[in-house]
């Protein structure tokens, strides 16, 4: 079974993250909110996310709107935020921040 992070861990995975990560009040979910150029690029943005977690085994809640995609990480076994939920925020930073400089994502 996979283990919790501790806050003190946890405060630390947040430092090696790329992108503006944040934590919901009860430091239970990694949450980001990506602002899309169009619909297309969001929805591109949402399958590259969806095969790395499929591929981890990772599930995030993914919420797609017209120019916006908000995710949500967590590990529901453990009701809070793993070291495999770090690699998959590391995984997506990577996606956004290739594809940036194409002018996809703002």
């Amino acid at each position: 079974m996979p283990k919790k992070l501790s806050k003190k861990n946890l405060t630390a995975a947040l430092r090696t993250l790329s992108v503006e990560w944040k934590l919901d009040d009860s430091a239970t979910h990694l949450l980001l909110a990506i602002s899309c150029r169009t619909y297309l690029s969001g929805f591109m943005l949402v399958t590259k996310i969806a095969i790395h977690a499929e591929v981890h085994k990772q599930y995030p809640v993914i919420t797609l709107t017209e120019k916006k995609v908000k995710i949500s990480l967590t590990t529901n076994v453990v009701k809070g935020i793993t070291e495999a939920d770090i690699k998959l925020a590391k995984q997506i930073d990577f996606i956004l921040l290739s594809t940036k400089n194409k002018g996809t994502y703002r």
